[in-house]
């Protein structure tokens, strides 16, 4: 109020002017208070406001009006009754505290939301604020319980913990989002993108839930620029390769992912190994340098599977699914590796990169394939040196690269047998196996790699480790190239049988005779086709550095890879100093068999062996 307008007797008295501007103050002040809910109950109803802090007494009831500050206490739920129309309403929604608003909004923008409470609405007007940290770290949660289909806000980027509780319909996810907290989709579907052309990013820094009944999906829109996984090129900074998200939509997991219900990152109903498909896919990175789990009690349907924990093997992603056909992996696995600065490390285009971190494989997991073979040159699957590869469980079975379809369909029922869908056959095809620079680690269950790949090592610097603890290991050779370096082969344990040039008849007739054939005698092909590695034995451990340490477990080598002259059926080259040998039987079956000469198996040791077991089955071959 302008001095001019307070007459000049009340200037001259000051006790008079004090009075004067506390009522002016106090007039003003009316409508921008404080009230707390004292009850559960609609936001017009004049009982639920109180003045008192600790909201025990009803005192100065009124419903808040324009400027008010209003809290939400713990305990108490209240609801809109209708739109609000006030301006610059400041809300607080204390833990325990719930906020209602139905299908009702804020027509106007508050003025502030905060609290650690839950803001529940059943329409996509969620309420602007000048002042927003409800929604950022530390902040409160927002359900959505709408009972129809809708579209998140797109003007709403971020949230706290977002719950999706929506019976029957589906809250789809139309821009990127990033959630501080947690995603619980509780009821309904919770899909990344519709069916328009565009690529969407969602950063969950805490945990994903799905409940028993929800689903989380992809929509049905075309995210790839391509259909072949080979023209992609080595754009990007890792982890987020243009193979990557230049081809699908990107979910960065920091926490754990739980699913009781169904998850799919894909559309596909088969995993096609060699063409990206054009109805929608997901990449999921987990990331962060903490132990997380990955529990699949529902069908978990992943297209590519990034681990990117830490900056080495410190920290691990657990995976621990019901059953196998609980989790999943359809992604392509025909694109080779871009080496880069680091050879040790290089930028992988598969379905799965372990590219930092360890990843555990407990319950019933199945891999059916990790690469694939192509004429154009598909390279191996690569654990790089930063990363490690472990079967933790009796019942895992991951498959490196595979000879016939069939091998899919019986791990995920999808149909199909044969040289089919990106799997390829024959030695006129790149060879695909499993490259090691960082850890491979089989405590129990099965690791299986058909014929057209071995488990190489590779580089001066590179201090691969290979680590048999228990369960069987099914491959043609264990070689060396381009050096080595201080590779470990360390076994404890288990069962590593080495084919050379036979084959594996694998029994297509259920799951469970698939998985009982790898590694049985039974089920091995004489008839010879030769591997990669024709001019190193079957067990090549090749450099002086190399550690060998067997204290348990056997070795079965049952035929060499080269076909004239003495071939070599063990090459152990370590230094004496580099090796421990304390138990573990060495067994060479000299194996008459067909396409190719029998030959004298070869021995060249450094390394003692504590038992050494040579079995002729016939013929006049020597070891």
């Amino acid at each position: 109020m302008p001095a001019s307008f307070i007459p000049a007797a009340l200037i001259r008295n000051k006790r008079w002017l004090v009075f004067f501007w506390m009522a002016i103050l106090t007039l003003s002040a009316q409508g921008q208070g404080t009230l707390y809910s004292y009850q559960s109950g609609p936001w017009d109803n004049v009982d639920v406001w109180t003045t008192d802090p600790g909201g025990t007494t009803l005192t100065g009831s009124r419903i808040p009006g324009n400027g008010d500050a209003v809290v939400i206490l713990p305990s108490r739920t209240v609801t809109l009754a209708s739109d609000i129309s006030s301006t610059g309403l400041s809300l607080a929604i204390q833990p325990g505290g719930v906020l209602d608003a139905g299908s009702f909004r804020f027509t106007n923008s508050l003025a502030n939301m905060n609290g650690q409470g839950t803001f529940r609405l059943s329409s996509a007007s969620f309420p602007s604020a000048a002042s927003n940290t409800f929604v950022l770290n530390g902040g409160g949660t927002v359900e959505y319980y709408n009972s129809a289909n809708f579209n998140l806000p797109s003007g709403q980027a971020s949230y706290f913990n977002l719950k999706i509780n929506c019976p029957g319909f589906t809250a789809t996810q139309v821009s990127n989002l990033a959630i501080d907290g947690n995603l619980f989709v509780s009821a309904g579907t919770f899909r990344i993108n519709d069916g328009t052309a565009a690529r969407r990013s969602l950063v969950v820094n805490g945990n994903i839930e799905v409940s028993a009944g929800a689903s989380m999906t992809v929509g049905t829109g075309n995210t790839t620029t391509t259909a072949d996984p080979t023209a992609t090129g080595n754009g990007g900074t890792a982890p987020f390769l243009d193979y990557y998200v230049a081809q699908s939509h990107k979910v960065e997991i920091f926490g754990d992912l739980t699913n009781n219900g169904t998850i799919r990152f894909t559309n596909q109903a088969f995993p096609v190994f060699n063409a990206f498909p054009a109805d929608g896919i997901a990449t999921v990175f987990f990331r962060g340098p903490v132990d997380k789990t990955l529990t699949c009690n529902g069908q978990t349907d992943f297209y590519n599977f990034v681990l990117d924990k830490g900056t080495d093997q410190t920290f691990t992603l657990s995976v621990n699914p019901a059953d196998y056909n609980k989790f999943r992996l359809f992604g392509a696995n025909v694109a080779g590796e871009f080496t880069g600065a680091d050879p040790s490390n290089p930028n992988i285009r598969k379905a799965l990169w372990i590219r930092n971190g360890t990843l555990k494989l407990n319950g019933r997991t199945i891999i059916p394939s990790l690469v694939e073979g192509a004429s154009s040159g598909s390279g191996d699957f690569i654990i790089p040196g930063n990363g490690a590869l472990v079967l933790g469980g009796p019942d895992v079975v991951v498959m490196g690269t595979i000879d016939d379809y069939a091998a899919v369909d019986m791990a995920y029922g999808v149909g199909g047998s044969g040289a089919i869908r990106g799997v390829t056959t024959g030695s006129t095809i790149v060879p695909s196996g499993i490259s090691l620079f960082g850890k491979l680690q089989v405590d129990e269950g099965k690791l299986y790699v058909g014929e057209l790949g071995r488990i190489v090592y590779y580089g001066s610097s590179a201090a691969a480790q290979f680590i048999i603890n228990g369960g069987i290991i099914d491959i043609k050779q264990f070689q060396s190239v381009s050096g080595g370096g201080k590779t470990a082969y360390w076994q404890t344990g288990g069962k590593l049988v080495m084919r050379g040039r036979f084959q594996r008849s694998l029994l297509y007739s259920n799951l469970a005779n698939m998985i009982a054939s790898i590694g049985s005698s039974a089920q091995l092909n004489t008839d010879r086709e030769e591997g990669p590695g024709t001019g190193s034995g079957t067990l090549n451990i090749d450099q002086d550095a190399n550690i060998f340490h067997m204290e348990g477990g056997s070795i079965d080598i049952f035929d060499v890879t080269g076909s004239s002259g003495t071939q070599k059926a063990i090459e152990i080259n370590s230094d004496p100093s580099n090796v421990s040998v304390t138990g573990g039987d060495i067994n060479i079956y000299m194996t008459s068999g067909s396409s190719f000469s029998d030959i004298d198996y070869g021995i060249a040791s450094k390394s003692p062996f504590y038992n050494l077991n040579i079995t002729l089955s016939t013929g006049s071959r020597k070891a």
